[in-house]
């Protein structure tokens, strides 16, 4: 009688051919959910940018504080 070995699985083409099919669908499947994760950030940034303006100007000992654009 012929037992099936971990070893065995392992050589089978029909095996290596499915673990290759299920690691490129899982792939396939961690891109398309990363991108939908930057689309979101990029939506919540233009929101934090329109919440962060402000027609007030910031004084510091009664000096006016200059207009930045961009912070780094």
């Amino acid at each position: 009688m012929k037992t099936s070995t971990s070893e065995g699985k392992h050589c089978d083409p029909v095996f290596l051919c499915h673990t290759l099919r299920q690691m490129q669908m899982k792939k396939i499947s961690e891109s398309a959910s990363g991108s939908v994760v930057l689309n979101r950030h990029k939506g919540q940034s233009k929101i934090l940018k329109y919440n962060t303006e402000n027609i007030n100007q910031i004084t510091l000992d009664e000096e006016a504080l200059e207009q930045v654009e961009y912070f780094t």
